[in-house]
C-alpha cells in the first residue's frame, strides 16, 4: 500500500470509494495478489492508496458509544502497453455478430458491423476471437487477429486482458458494496478504554485473564462489557443500578492521560511496551485489544503506588508491634492500597507505618481506604499474627476502625 502515486494518460483510476477498517487486509490481499500476476507477466503493478482513516462515532453521549473507522482508498493501474500499442477490446465472432468487451471509453462502434478481418494481414482468417488494439501516440484503433497481434504487442493478448479484467471486476466488488458489506466492527478509543480500565480497577480490583478464577471475570471482560453493555432483558431498575454503579472519575481519566503519557515515555525495548505505544498510535481500536490496555493501566497504578510508597516511606523497623488478640490503637500513615480478586470478591490490602517504621497490614473484604492514601490517622485495631514479607517484619491488624 502506498500513500501516493503519480497518474498519467493511461491510468485506470478507482477513487471515491470508503472501506472498513477491517477489510483494509482483505482488500491488500487481493491487491498483492493481481500485482504478482502481473509482475510475473512484465505487466505493471497496480497502486493501492489509503487515506487517513474516517472516525465516526455513534450513540454519542450514551452508555453504549463507539467508533467506526473507515478509511478511504484509491487504485490506480495503467492500461498494458507494449511497443506503443495496447489492447482496449476483445471480439467474440459468433454466427456474424460481433460480441466486443471493451475496457475503457473508447468508441468502438465501427466494429460492431465488421467482418472477422485482420487490419495488419487482410485476410479473412479470423474464426472466433480477434482484439481491438490502440496506438498510444496516434490513437489508431486495429482490428487484429490473435496471430498477427503478436507483431504488434509481443504478448499473449489473453495476459493483458486479464489485467484488465482484474480492475474492472474490483470496480464491481466496489460498486457491489463487497469490500465495504459485512457487520461494522466497533472501535472505541485508547484513551476511553484506558479511563473506564481505570475505572473497573477502582471498583474491582485487577484480574488479568490468565489469573481469573472460575466464577470471576477478568478486568478485560468487564470493560469490554462497560463499553458495550447489552441491556436486552434488563429492567429498568438494573440499568439504573448498573448506571449507579459505574460513573468515570475525573481521577479516572487523569490516571488514563498519565497511563498514555508513561509509555509514551519509555524508552525500553519491552514487547509488551511496544504494543502499548503502538495502540495509542492507532488512537482508536477494537475489543480485542482491551486486555493490554487494562493491563497497562494496572502496571501504571503499580508504578503510581510506588512512587507513593518511596515518598512516604519511613525507615522500616524490622519487629513486630502490639500484642497479638488485644485490641489497641495505633498511630499509622496508610502507605498503599493494592486490590486482589479472590473466591469470594475483592480483598484490599492496606499497608500502614508508623512512626518508629513498624509496618501494619490489614486485609479487608469489600472495604478501601484508598482516598486515606499519604494521610496519618489513629486506628483502633486486634493484631492477628506476627508475620514477615520479603524478609521484614509486619503485623497483621484485623477489625480495623479509624478513631
Amino acid at each position: 500500500m502506498t500513500n501516493a502515486t503519480q497518474t498519467t494518460e493511461n491510468s485506470m483510476v478507482l477513487s471515491d470509494y470508503t472501506i472498513p477498517a477491517h477489510r483494509l487486509d482483505d482488500l491488500g490481499a487481493v491487491i498483492a495478489k493481481i500485482n504478482r500476476k502481473a509482475e510475473k507477466n512484465g505487466l505493471i503493478p497496480f497502486d493501492l492508496i489509503v487515506g487517513d482513516q474516517i472516525a465516526t462515532v455513534h450513540n454519542k453521549g450514551e452508555l453504549t458509544e463507539y467508533t467506526t473507522i473507515d478509511y478511504p482508498i484509491t487504485i490506480i493501474g495503467d492500461y498494458p502497453s507494449v511497443n506503443g500499442w495496447k489492447c482496449i477490446a476483445n471480439i467474440e465472432h459468433t454466427e456474424g455478430v460481433n460480441l466486443i468487451s471493451i475496457f475503457g471509453d473508447d468508441d468502438v462502434t465501427k466494429f460492431r458491423e465488421r467482418k472477422p478481418v485482420c487490419d495488419h494481414c487482410h485476410q479473412h482468417r479470423i474464426k472466433v476471437q480477434s482484439y481491438i488494439i490502440k496506438n498510444d501516440d496516434t490513437g489508431e484503433l486495429m482490428q487484429v487477429g490473435k496471430t498477427c497481434v503478436q507483431d504488434y504487442i509481443q504478448k499473449d493478448p489473453a495476459t493483458m486482458f486479464n489485467y484488465l479484467k482484474w480492475i474492472v471486476e474490483l470496480k464491481g466488488q466496489f460498486d457491489d458494496d463487497y469490500f465495504g458489506g459485512g457487520s461494522y466492527v466497533p472501535h472505541y478509543g485508547v484513551s476511553e478504554i484506558a479511563s473506564r480500565s481505570a475505572m473497573i480497577i477502582r471498583l474491582n480490583g485487577f484480574v488479568s485473564r490468565g489469573k481469573a478464577d472460575y466464577g470471576q471475570e477478568p478486568t478485560s471482560e468487564l470493560v469490554n462489557f462497560n463499553l458495550a453493555p447489552n441491556f436486552l432483558g434488563w429492567k429498568e431498575s438494573a440499568v439504573k443500578n448498573y448506571r449507579d454503579t459505574y460513573i468515570l472519575s475525573d481521577k479516572d481519566r487523569e490516571i488514563s492521560a498519565g497511563m498514555i503519557e508513561y509509555f509514551n515515555a519509555d524508552s525500553s525495548t519491552n514487547n509488551f511496551v511496544a504494543m502499548i505505544k503502538d495502540l495509542i498510535k492507532l488512537e482508536f481500536v477494537t475489543t480485542k485489544y482491551t486486555g493490554y490496555i487494562a493491563g497497562a493501566v494496572a502496571s501504571y497504578l503499580r508504578h503510581l503506588d510506588k512512587i507513593a510508597a518511596d515518598a512516604n516511606k519511613t525507615e522500616r523497623n524490622n519487629e513486630h508491634i502490639g500484642v497479638i488478640k488485644k485490641r489497641q490503637n495505633f498511630t499509622v500513615t496508610l502507605e498503599t492500597v493494592r486490590a486482589m480478586e479472590g473466591y469470594y470478591g475483592t480483598t484490599y490490602i492496606h499497608n500502614f507505618v508508623d512512626d518508629a517504621g513498624h509496618v501494619l497490614v490489614w486485609f479487608a473484604s469489600g472495604v478501601t481506604l484508598e482516598d486515606e492514601k499519604g494521610k496519618t490517622f489513629v486506628i483502633k485495631a486486634t493484631p492477628k499474627k506476627f508475620d514477615e514479607y520479603k524478609g521484614m517484619a509486619q503485623t497483621v491488624v484485623a477489625r480495623v476502625a479509624m478513631q
